[in-house]
């Protein structure tokens, strides 16, 4: 009876920790960064801020997320929006970039998102392909609104990079962008 008795309070207690836990599984990150993208796509925030390093880490210090953010504005795609964000009982900080030709990038981080894989992975979610990976425990999301695949895979291997080791863009960097923007159409809003 004992016996009986603890297998069901372990699995009461598992079930409630699967409740408390299932955003940890990269499928439902995956889900809440698509909302978070198609939100940003919809408010059309395309706000350059000039104290976006200020208000980044001030976000990034109030969630007590340890995480670096690239500035990209080197290969013209500037932030263009960063804010806090709470879905789904989740808080995180989505980061918005947007390029000359209508490219649209979002960048959705998450503490304590550890199932993610800490190399890169690639998703697809309502037809639209992510790239998701964790540094430690944050968990980043990378997606776009209508760029071409190749390079939306080049801006993902340089941002997941640099999240690794927490540099800003370097030269070879800028060139493999500017290469795959060369080599890609344009995206169209």
């Amino acid at each position: 009876m004992a016996s009986l008795a603890t297998v069901l309070l372990l699995g009461s207690l598992m079930s409630v920790l699967v409740l408390k836990t299932d955003f940890l599984y990269p499928v439902s990150g995956l889900r809440v960064a698509e909302v978070i993208h198609t939100e940003w796509l919809e408010s059309h925030a395309r706000q350059s801020n000039s104290r976006h390093e200020a208000l980044l880490k001030t976000t990034l210090e109030g969630l007590y997320l340890d995480a670096y953010v690239p500035d990209l504005s080197k290969v013209d795609l500037s932030f263009s929006g960063i804010r806090r964000v709470n879905t789904q009982g989740v808080e995180g900080v989505h980061i918005g970039y947007a390029g000359p030709s209508g490219c649209m990038v979002s960048l959705v981080v998450f503490r304590n998102h550890i199932r993610l894989p800490k190399d890169i992975a690639f998703f697809k979610t309502g037809g639209r392909p992510v790239y998701g990976w964790r540094v430690g425990r944050t968990g980043f999301y990378l997606l776009a609104h209508k760029m071409d695949t190749d390079r939306l895979y080049e801006i993902a291997k340089v941002v997941h990079r640099l999240t690794r080791i927490r540099l800003p863009l370097d030269p070879h960097a800028v060139i493999a962008l500017k290469d795959a923007r060369a080599a890609s159409e344009p995206c169209v809003t």
